[in-house]
């Protein structure tokens, strides 16, 4: 495929040249094919074809929303005022944790390859946490023995073995530890996996 004669005295490649064309207006070079005596395809250029000419010249940008995100609200403090089941009246009560204050009470384990961040509420039945499971890593065999676990994962892909029972979760998946079940869970992702964990006692009587 032969170009058109390149122009005398222009410092330029042979390449094709032709005027601005407008692609987001669905502008396209045309070209007339015709072969020469000697067998080879000449092409040449003779216009751009412009079916939306009334649409604006130029390239309009995506419009961005102007809308601004919402900022958080995020507690500077775990305790808040809350009612006591128990007692007449409002207490003060541990009860929320911003991922600030999450990331600051996050443990290693010895002789383990994941960590912890426990959240420990005043209610002596109940606790919860983040369990962190690097790629690769696991959380050894443990034993439940009078407290039960309900536990989410929040990111990654993690194998989880209960008893004699084994399975797989990812993202939003949940599952419960009976007291009194051996469980373990390993990271099957390529990334870290996120845990929320609660863990319960049993409620004391009112």
């Amino acid at each position: 495929v032969l170009n058109m004669p390149h122009t005398p005295g222009a410092r330029r490649s042979k390449r094709v040249r032709y005027e601005t064309v407008k692609f987001w207006k669905g502008e396209r070079p045309l070209y007339e094919a015709s072969r020469n005596e000697d067998g080879t395809i000449e092409r040449k250029y003779v216009g751009v074809d412009r079916p939306n000419e009334d649409l604006p010249d130029f390239h309009l940008p995506t419009p961005k929303s102007s809308a601004k995100k919402p900022s958080l609200h995020v507690p500077t403090s775990s305790t808040l005022v809350v009612n006591n089941r128990f007692e007449p009246g409002e207490h003060e009560a541990t009860a929320v944790w911003s991922a600030d204050q999450a990331g600051k009470s996050r443990k290693d384990v010895n002789g383990c390859d994941y960590s912890f961040a426990k959240f420990k509420t005043d209610a002596d039945y109940m606790s919860g946490g983040m369990l962190y499971i690097p790629k690769g890593g696991s959380k050894p065999t443990r034993v439940q023995k009078a407290s039960s676990m309900m536990l989410c994962v929040i990111t990654g892909k993690v194998e989880v073995h209960i008893h004699k029972s084994k399975f797989q979760l990812g993202h939003g998946g949940v599952f419960h530890v009976p007291p009194g079940n051996r469980y373990s869970l390993k990271n099957l992702g390529s990334m870290q996996a996120k845990i929320f964990f609660s863990q319960h006692k049993g409620i004391p009587a009112s």
